[in-house]
């Protein structure tokens, strides 16, 4: 088995688009005989959640020791909902562009958070885990979101960036590929 592994978790409605930072990454760290799961979760216009939790419970069964997840959008969501019920942390965890559950679309609702379990989230990392968000993402217009700073999660916010997506100019990402590598980069544009 590798030393470490990557898992990266896309968010609603992704098409497979090869210029998004996550396949990108997915590519770039494939490329540099890194060992990466990057599943195709399952009907990602109307996502089931117990669907993917079953396929991300999966992914970390077979992860390396150190297991490092980057989480995009209705995923952040996503591992909320996961890490209450984890059998062992991830070693780094990387949670970017979460959105505000007002904000989910109709077809991502079951993934509404509520008040998470803000402990499980610190605990499903060995490391403090990191939130990247765009001070202009439409998702999540409220700001850094409490269950953030109520887990003492690390935040790094780009000012002026959306939803980092490729419609906002997130192809490449070169700052997310260095903290894959070194978890005191901070994440930039």
């Amino acid at each position: 088995m590798a030393e470490r592994s990557f898992l990266i978790l896309h968010g609603l409605a992704y098409d497979g688009d090869p210029d998004h930072w996550h396949a990108r990454l997915a590519a770039s760290l494939r490329d540099r005989d890194e060992a990466v799961a990057y599943p195709s979760l399952p009907d990602p216009e109307t996502p089931s959640l117990a669907r993917w939790l079953r396929i991300v419970h999966d992914e970390l069964t077979g992860a390396a020791d150190e297991a490092i997840v980057i989480c995009h959008s209705l995923s952040v969501l996503l591992w909320l909902h996961l890490a209450p019920g984890l059998e062992r942390p991830v070693d780094r965890l990387l949670l970017v562009a979460p959105p505000e559950d007002r904000e989910v679309p109709a077809g991502g609702r079951e993934f509404r958070i509520g008040a998470p379990d803000t402990v499980a989230l610190r605990s499903s990392s060995r490391s403090t885990p990191r939130l990247v968000r765009g001070t202009l993402d439409p998702y999540s217009p409220s700001g850094t979101p409490g269950w953030a700073d109520a887990a003492g999660c690390e935040v790094d916010e780009i000012p002026g960036a959306g939803h980092m997506n490729p419609d906002d100019g997130h192809g490449s990402w070169s700052s997310c590929e260095r903290w894959c590598d070194d978890p005191a980069v901070r994440i930039e544009v």
